[in-house]
């Protein structure tokens, strides 16, 4: 009968510290959010003022675009990795794996880095074109 009330009192305790370290980080997340726009507006600025407005958010908004792209690729990388069930993960922790199943590993680990190199090919290629086109526009408008 006393380890009802304990558990009850342990299980508030748990959540009270949960939902302050979850609003600490809801906080902290607000806060670098608003900084990264702060940041993102200095950089128009300052690049405004050195090559024109229409030059500047073309630069930011091609880093962007890759940016988003290059996001876009590991999270097809990270989905295509097979998923592990939580009682596996322990059953290896238990038990070495057999030898097939190790090169089975080596194997997926090499196609992985494969991938990742095959991608960052043409996301260079596509950085170096929005480049070498604002660098084209920018230098079509002074003659």
């Amino acid at each position: 009968m006393v380890a009802l009330p304990r558990a009850a009192g342990a299980a508030k305790r748990s959540i009270r510290r949960a939902s302050t370290t979850l609003g600490v980080y809801a906080a902290a997340g607000a806060l670098l959010i608003a900084g990264c726009g702060f940041l993102l507006a200095a950089l128009v600025i300052y690049l405004t003022a050195q090559y024109g407005a229409l030059y500047a958010t073309l630069m930011v908004g091609g880093g962007l675009m890759v940016l988003g792209v290059a996001m876009i690729v590991v999270l097809k990388i990270a989905q295509a990795r097979p998923r592990r069930f939580h009682a596996v993960a322990h059953a290896e922790a238990a038990f070495a794996l057999p030898p097939e199943a190790a090169s089975e590993a080596d194997l997926f680990e090499a196609r992985l880095a494969e991938a990742t190199n095959k991608h960052a090919v043409p996301l260079a290629l596509g950085a170096l074109a929005i480049g070498v086109l604002t660098g084209f526009l920018r230098g079509k408008s002074k003659n």
